[in-house]
This record gives structure tokens, sequence and C-alpha cells, in this order.
């Protein structure tokens, strides 16, 4: 991983069409994943600055970083879901991102509350949040990479052939205090 972000670091202004003509030239290098963490950096600069700056996160899926919350919509939800958690003068208080995409809301949620649940059913992104959460020191999220089947009985992973998980199958164990 660590050749990846420093390709990408050294090649965030560098033309994409050429990196990929030119691909042989680094051969060590996943260049479709390389250009997608290019192209997303380069949305998420000015949108999450926080994120932008730190060249050990990874993004695989540009239209992630395009659909993202920015940095201050993200805190702002953060600070409406503390308010509505924290009514009844509790500290301390759970959030389920049940559609976790790139995190970025669970990583504003994690600044607030004690214990995030954050779910994604897609792999690639829910690594790379896994991935981005440990780069970014933080250390309340729970990973879940599960399908959520409403109505379901079923309580499988998302990697069995398609099957899901109902939302109580996956919140029975976690308990949360919001659901997102």
């Amino acid at each position: 991983m660590k050749k990846l972000t420093e390709f990408v670091s050294e090649h965030i202004s560098s033309d994409i069409s050429r990196l990929i003509m030119n691909k042989a030239i680094w051969p060590e290098i996943d260049m479709s994943l390389a250009v997608a963490c290019i192209e997303s950096r380069r949305k998420l600069k000015g949108k999450i600055q926080e994120w932008y700056d730190n060249p050990d996160l990874i993004f695989p899926l540009k239209v992630s970083a395009e659909q993202c919350s920015s940095s201050a919509t993200a805190a702002y939800k953060a600070e409406l879901a503390e308010k509505m958690a924290c009514e009844d003068g509790s500290r301390e208080w759970r959030l389920a991102d049940l559609t976790g995409g790139l995190g970025v809301d669970s990583w504003f949620f994690s600044k607030k509350a004690s214990q995030i649940l954050y779910n994604e059913m897609q792999k690639t992104l829910c690594d790379a949040a896994a991935h981005n959460f440990d780069a970014l020191g933080s250390e309340n999220i729970r990973i879940s990479n599960n399908m959520i089947v409403p109505g379901s009985d079923i309580m499988s992973n998302a990697s069995d052939e398609g099957m899901g998980i109902s939302p109580e199958g996956l919140l029975s164990d976690f308990r949360p205090d919001i659901v997102y």
C-alpha cells in the first residue's frame, strides 16, 4: 500500500492518460487503483481537506469521492446527531451508519460518539474505509461488510453469494442510539 500512496502523491498533478499509457514503467503499481485514487483525491481537495492532506489514505472509486459529504456537511450531521443522542443528558452514545460509502460521515460521527458501526456492502469501499480509519487513528469505528436486506431473516455476510442480513440482525449486537 505504501508504494501506491507514494505513487499517488508523486503523480497527483500528472496527466491521467499519460499514466495509463505508460503503466508498463510501473509494473508494481495497480494503475487502475492509482488513477482512481488520484482522481478521487483531486475531487476531495477543498471538500475534505483533512483527507486530501493525508497521503496515506486511499480512494478506490471516484464516484464515492464525488458523492461523499464535505467536511462542513459531515461535521454538521455529527453535531445534530450528538444533540439528538444527548437530549437526555447522557454523554456516551452509539451510531450505526448502514450505508457507509467512503466513510466521511462515519469518521466525523466518530469524533462525537463513543462507538460507530460503519457498514458498507461494497467490499472495495469497505476495505478502503478500514484502511483509512486506521490511517486517521480512529479507534472507535467497528467495520461491517454486509448487504442489508430489509425484512430478511437471513443472517449471513454479504460475501455469501449475494445474500444479506436484516437491519435487526446487523444491529442486534451493536445496539445503536442512532441509525443513519
